[in-house]
């Protein structure tokens, strides 16, 4: 029933209690709760077409209220927050959507390692690493990680999965991070791999000024100079050159020794006396 509040002024003419408009109310409330799901690929959009309608309603309804009904404040917060989580979301998916093509060329180093294919390799891996491949450098790199894990199955392409995968990675592979050179926590971000009998993280000593090409696709974080594979349960990271390419510490191996400087042979001293004359 409208509930109506005396005129001020004294007039028998009673006006009618304004009333919230619930529309406004809901385009706000769901208009924070979307910015939280702004990061969910789909349901982001979904939420703010949801949010903006419901907006544009309250907004409507108390314009032909003749003041019955309150809220523009709310339906217009409802609004701004629903065009942001549009925009914001809009990018987001469409990141999301292009995620795969930008870490998939990655795995290809491990098909190289499967079939010992130095060509592919050296399609990924540049600098000095690369004339370090050969057959037997990808094969021992591919039986230490299979001998562990299995063959490879794939790199993650999902952003939800990924960022699941780096939320867990401090509990599982923890030991293994701090044997990680500093140039390779430096690089491009570390990427969930998946394998046969478990996963793995791989990450990767980066060449930021390098840019490969696949086919059709390219390496957006730059190409590796070196590669290292975390994997579930292991000790110790396993490394694809591991110091071959003569970066010692870069890698994880140890630096090839120095040579030490040739030493000149001691010289006779010159004799202060002039030779006898017969």
């Amino acid at each position: 029933m409208t509930q109506y509040t005396q005129n001020p002024y004294g007039s028998d003419v009673m006006e009618p209690q304004q009333r919230l408009s619930m529309s406004a109310l809901f385009a706000m409330i769901l208009g924070i709760v979307s910015l939280v799901a702004c990061c969910v690929p789909v349901v982001n959009l979904g939420m703010a077409g949801v949010v903006i309608l419901l907006a544009i309603v309250g907004l409507v309804s108390i314009s032909r209220s003749e003041g019955r009904l309150r809220g523009t404040g709310m339906a217009i917060t409802g609004l701004v927050l629903g065009g942001l989580v549009l925009l914001l979301g809009g990018v987001w998916t469409y990141g999301a959507m292009k995620f795969g093509e930008v870490v998939v060329p990655y795995g290809e180093v491990f098909k190289a390692a499967e079939k010992r294919d130095v060509d592919l390799a050296k399609k990924i891996v540049v600098g000095s690493g690369a004339d370090a491949l050969t057959p037997r450098v990808l094969g021992e790199f591919h039986d230490e990680y299979s001998s562990q894990v299995g063959e490879f199955r794939g790199i993650e392409t999902s952003v939800s999965k990924m960022f699941i995968g780096w939320m867990s990675m401090g509990g599982k592979y923890d030991a293994q991070i701090k044997q990680l050179p500093q140039d390779f926590l430096q690089g491009a971000m570390p990427i969930i791999v998946h394998f046969d009998n478990g996963d793995g993280v791989m990450w990767m000593k980066i060449d930021v000024n390098s840019r490969g090409t696949a086919p059709g696709q390219g390496y957006i974080f730059g190409q590796p100079l070196d590669i290292a594979l975390l994997v579930e349960g292991g000790s110790k990271p396993v490394f694809l050159l591991n110091g071959r390419d003569g970066s010692g510490g870069g890698t994880g191996g140890t630096a090839p020794s120095p040579k030490p400087a040739p030493t000149e042979a001691p010289t006779a001293p010159a004799s202060s006396e002039a030779p006898a004359t017969p």
